[in-house]
């Protein structure tokens, strides 16, 4: 599957859930910096499992504040990266709390984007990750996690 499509889900995703009328810029930095921080947290204690949560995460709130700001086309950001990655854990570390002041001062735009693309990506090659995987692994967990909260209600 195409990041393209990866992005159109989650588009989908976030309007059923009325996020496109009822979300905002602020509200959706929070969850991206929330995010980030649980990102930290779980390269803090080289939790491969929680690392592919949180990056699935973090780009999902980034395809909806970009929804919620201007809708740039994420496909040719996405392109743009230029990973060289990092050679260790604290200076990536450093680089993800960058991020999160970046967002909190300049919400979704293109160069907080790629920054933080770049950054998501720095990780996966640290850890041996490919982004598009991490992102569709955790669209199949919000799918599942869905399914099951419907059926709760019936």
């Amino acid at each position: 599957m195409t990041i393209n499509k990866l992005n159109a889900h989650i588009i989908d995703w976030a309007k059923e859930r009325e996020l496109d009328t009822k979300g905002t810029v602020e509200a959706q930095a929070i969850k991206t910096v929330e995010e980030l921080s649980e990102l930290i947290k779980a390269i803090c204690k080289d939790n491969r499992e929680d690392i592919i949560d949180s990056i699935g995460d973090v780009y999902v709130t980034l395809v909806i504040g970009n929804m919620l700001v201007r809708q740039r086309e994420l496909d040719p950001m996405f392109a743009k990266r230029n990973v060289l990655g990092s050679s260790n854990k604290e200076s990536m570390l450093r680089v993800l709390a960058n991020i999160i002041d970046l967002t909190l001062r300049e919400p979704y735009e293109e160069q907080t984007i790629l920054y933080t693309l770049k950054d998501l990506h720095i990780v996966c090659k640290f850890y041996g990750l490919d982004l598009v995987e991490c992102v569709k692994m955790h669209l199949i967990c919000l799918s599942i996690a869905t399914a099951l909260q419907e059926e709760e209600c019936l």
